[in-house]
């Protein structure tokens, strides 16, 4: 009798060391949570310290390479000021491009003589599976000639010996992506009306249809 006496108060003791147990553990992970709640927040709040200036930061860094990209830009286009780009005109062995221009103009209504031009070759390389006559780039003798050739250059498509002739303004590569949107847009009829805007790189239409192509 006094062996299983012994037994349940043997028993009864376990079952309060488990029960001290359990209430421990709970406690813990009661702790464990609140602290844990309380950790994340504060590193939160001190990352999100931390990273606050350095969101100004990097946004007053944006603005800066935005400025200096539209800076050099200008600067770019402003040397190209003088030149024009010729299209359509066939290439053959040997040729003088300078020569080629002018016979090709004095067909038309655009008089043009050689002395106005500097120099002038045609651009990239050549190859065999070109199926179009690579451009030919001109730098002429002053800015008011060049805008004179560019403002009467329609003319050449009232000819059939130089309705495939096309003459444009040298522009950087940015100046001439934005102007290669407004063309595909106004060629697709999906405006009516093309202003370029370049100081907020825009290309819009009378509906308000606007681009970037330059990410900046």
């Amino acid at each position: 009798a006094e062996d299983g006496i012994r037994d349940v108060e043997r028993s009864r003791g376990l079952g309060d060391v488990y029960k001290r147990q359990e209430d421990i553990q709970r406690i813990a992970d009661a702790v464990k949570a609140t602290l844990g709640d309380e950790i994340k927040a504060l590193v939160e709040n001190e990352v999100t310290k931390a990273v606050q200036p350095l969101g100004a930061k990097i946004n007053h860094l944006k603005e800066e390479n935005r400025s200096l990209f539209f800076k050099l830009d200008d600067l770019e286009q402003y040397g190209r000021r003088p030149i024009v780009r010729v299209s359509g005109i066939p290439e053959t062995p040997n040729e003088n491009t300078t020569e080629k221009i002018v016979t090709t103009l004095a067909k038309t209504d655009i008089p043009l003589q050689s002395e106005d031009i500097i120099i002038s070759h045609r651009v990239e390389k050549w190859s065999n599976a070109r199926d179009k006559p690579r451009q030919i780039i001109a730098k002429l003798r002053s800015v008011d000639l060049k805008f004179h050739l560019v403002k009467n250059a329609k003319n050449l498509r009232r000819h059939v010996e130089t309705s495939s002739v096309a003459i444009i303004e040298d522009l950087t590569t940015s100046r001439y992506k934005l102007m290669f949107i407004g063309r595909q847009l106004f060629r697709g009829k999906h405006v009516t009306n093309i202003v370029v805007q370049w100081q907020n790189s825009s290309a819009r239409s009378q509906g308000q249809t606007s681009c970037n192509p330059h990410g900046i």
